[in-house]
């Protein structure tokens, strides 16, 4: 199944880039400043809320003594609703796969490559599917790498503008209101849950549910200080309907500055990073989709289903953005869509940890001591 086993420190890389990459490319600007700026608090709050959800199933596993998440719904619901929920689940993971990618392409298409979206469509298939291929160990790894880097070039880059950083410009400071920040919550919330319950599903890679709960935490410290920075940053340089005309804004702080610094190096460079950051989120995601349908098909190979999985990703990618200009795409759809999503997952979960767990109290103990 190539999953392997990875550290704290790697634990903790790839879950910030995860966080990082749906914060900057999971939403276009032009629906996430919309009705005004409130993302520097529907981000950190979904985090939290996120995390909150997180907690609180990772105790009902360790505590009912289940060796995984797949093990706890098997024991509670039974064996074929645990099936049916992991399609549920893999179906998620291939839309999260695709989700940074959609807002990754645009880019790419209005600012680097003056080519089709089918061309750009063919470059990404190639590292959503050959990372899946090498597995979760070289992804966590991998992600250990460009972690690190990114946090320190994305400090550089909201130091750079210190001096142009103007608090009149986050007016108005609730953009639309709560129902717009609590939608937003929910769905950034829906996103980022899906990628912490994700290892639940293979703790041993992680030496057990434990010691990835210390990593969680973390990572969610982490990833709010550099998003609420990062969307603060944004806000002070950008009024909100500035801010709907400029794709990856944070990559965009320096416009106030000439040219001619080294500021439009730090672009550069930290652009290269943020892709490298999303393309080993959506590997990430489709090698858990990959991992989750092997294993519910029983096989013991996991790359067709990478390849496939990552094809139908490049698809709804490639499909989005063909179809952005008619309208069928709509990133409202998208934010709603989370939202279900979540409602559906957690009721699942909810029934499944009220449900008394079938089994004795032997084979309890001996689910506690390979959780450990």
């Amino acid at each position: 199944m190539r999953e392997g086993q990875v550290g704290k420190i790697e634990l903790v890389c790839l879950l910030c880039l995860c966080i990082i990459s749906i914060s900057v490319f999971g939403i276009p600007a032009q629906e996430l400043y919309s009705n005004g700026n409130s993302s520097y608090i529907s981000l950190p709050l979904a985090t939290l809320l996120a995390y909150g959800l997180f907690l609180l199933l990772e105790n009902r596993i360790r505590s009912g003594g289940y060796i995984n998440l797949d093990d706890m719904l098997k024991c509670t619901i039974g064996n074929f609703f645990a099936q049916l929920f992991k399609v549920f689940i893999a179906i998620q993971f291939i839309f999260a796969a695709a989700l940074p990618l959609i807002q990754f392409m645009e880019t790419m298409h209005s600012y680097i490559f003056d080519t089709s979206y089918v061309m750009i469509a063919f470059y990404i298939t190639i590292p959503i599917v050959v990372l899946p291929w090498l597995g979760f160990e070289s992804i966590a790894r991998t992600a250990r790498i460009f972690a690190p880097l990114l946090l320190i070039l994305s400090i550089i880059m909201m130091f750079i503008p210190l001096n142009s950083y103007q608090s009149y410009r986050m007016y108005p400071l609730l953009g639309d209101g709560v129902g717009d920040i609590s939608l937003r919550t929910s769905a950034f919330c829906g996103m980022l849950f899906l990628i912490m319950i994700s290892l639940l599903y293979i703790p041993q890679c992680t030496h057990g549910t434990l010691y990835y709960r210390k990593a969680v935490s973390k990572a969610v410290l982490i990833s709010i200080i550099i998003m609420a920075s990062m969307e603060i940053a944004i806000s002070m340089i950008y009024t909100s309907n500035q801010l709907m005309d400029i794709q990856l804004p944070f990559l965009n702080l320096n416009d106030i500055i000439p040219a001619e610094t080294y500021s439009i190096r730090f672009e550069k460079v930290t652009l290269f990073f943020l892709i490298s950051g999303c393309f080993i989120s959506s590997g990430f995601s489709n090698y858990m989709a990959s991992n989750l349908l092997t294993k519910l098909f029983k096989q013991n190979d996991i790359r067709s289903f990478a390849f496939s999985c990552g094809f139908i990703a490049s698809c709804i990618v490639l499909i989005a953005c063909i179809t952005r200009d008619i309208t069928i795409y709509n990133e409202k759809f998208v934010l709603y869509t989370r939202c279900i999503s979540l409602a559906i997952t957690l009721l699942i979960l909810i029934i499944a940890s009220l449900i008394k767990k079938k089994g004795t109290n032997t084979e309890k103990r001996e689910r506690a001591i390979i959780n450990e």
